[in-house]
């Protein structure tokens, strides 16, 4: 600024400059089209990849951009992909475009395009599911909560499904079936009521 466009003030510590400036603000959704590209691309996985010809970095491919505020569309490019009121339901019960006003349709359109938006209430369906199969064999979960919550965010629609494990196979040691189920299948172990491994464990699947 110009001496002429600042004030003298006498102050307690002597004699100040001061400056009146007035900034007029700007719509949220200018000023959040102009930072969201820029927060994106400073997120980062240690395994974040490039595709195509694009040179963005995520931790998988980006299909779509869905960005909202107070209901109304906020449009950006990040990369290749300009961002909509668009989303999609599940890849393979419903793949279809679903648009989206607010989010309390959000929630409902994803529902009927089977999508459970909260991993809580997946994490709920696979434990629920889980108890009821070794309920019907008469056998027990072996607790995992991270296992069950990995299984959970990986999954859109959880539906859980009952797998058995060859005879000729139970005579490894335990040790080797629960590592193998757990880490390589990321399948839920389950036991007999002696606490022994049994022969059967849950797949939790996105279809």
């Amino acid at each position: 600024l110009k001496l002429e466009n600042v004030e003298k003030r006498d102050t307690s510590k002597g004699i100040f400059l001061f400056a009146n400036i007035t900034r007029k603000g700007e719509p949220a959704t200018k000023i959040l089209s102009e930072i969201i590209p820029i927060v994106l691309g400073k997120v980062s996985w240690p395994k974040s990849m490039r595709w195509g010809g694009n040179q963005i970095r995520w931790i998988r491919p980006i299909k779509s951009i869905l960005c909202l505020f107070d209901n109304e569309k906020i449009e950006f490019k990040f990369g290749h992909i300009v961002s909509s009121n668009i989303t999609y339901g599940h890849q393979f019960h419903s793949p279809e475009p679903i648009e989206v006003g607010d989010f309390k349709a959000y929630l409902k359109n994803l529902l009927s395009a089977k999508v459970m938006l909260d991993v809580n209430d997946r994490i709920k369906v696979i434990e629920e599911k889980s108890k009821n199969f070794a309920l019907k064999h008469g056998l027990d979960i072996v607790e995992d909560t991270n296992l069950i919550k990995e299984n959970a965010c990986l999954v859109e629609w959880p539906e859980v499904f009952l797998g058995n494990i060859d005879q000729d196979l139970m005579s490894l040691p335990e040790e080797i079936l629960y590592s193998s189920i757990k880490i390589h299948q990321r399948y839920i172990a389950l036991k007999e009521k002696d606490g022994t491994l049994a022969p059967f464990f849950i797949i939790v699947s996105n279809t």
